[in-house]
């Protein structure tokens, strides 16, 4: 079976949030780890790392 390529998408930046903000886009984060987290589907495993830090 032939190996396909690697892809990598990066994304690195500051946002200047409200605590209504921080917990939507926390909220957001959440979705889509559920929408995408079914372990039974098919696909390629992917890792994905989302830091959120409040500074």
């Amino acid at each position: 079976m032939p190996q396909s390529a690697r892809e990598l998408a990066r994304h690195r930046g500051a946002l200047r949030l409200t605590d209504e903000a921080l917990a939507e886009l926390r909220g957001h984060i959440e979705q889509l780890a559920t929408r995408f987290g079914d372990r039974d589907a098919p696909g390629v495993w992917t890792r994905v790392v989302i830091a959120v830090v409040d500074l």
